[in-house]
């Protein structure tokens, strides 16, 4: 019984640090992107579908952030209760 407690523990920590670095990478892809669509701008170059793609890059780091930060956080928590009952 210890060993499955320290399993879940180590496999929560292992979770929540790629939680963690999931969302580091979707907020560092929309800053840098930002400041894509910034430069650009600045230089009066024309909106290239780079910036497009980027937009669209954006959208999807943050759904698949949240996705996983669901699946991660949300189905573990109804995997517990389901447990207690």
């Amino acid at each position: 019984m210890f060993k499955k407690n320290n399993k879940d523990r180590n496999i929560n920590f292992i979770q929540g640090l790629t939680l963690i670095l999931i969302w580091f990478l979707a907020s560092g892809m929309t800053a840098l992107f930002i400041n894509l669509v910034n430069v650009s701008y600045q230089v009066d170059d024309h909106q290239s579908a780079s910036v497009a793609i980027s937009i669209i890059a954006v959208v999807i780091f943050w759904v698949l952030a949240g996705i996983l930060t669901y699946v991660f956080v949300g189905l573990h928590r109804g995997i517990k209760k389901e447990g207690k009952q």
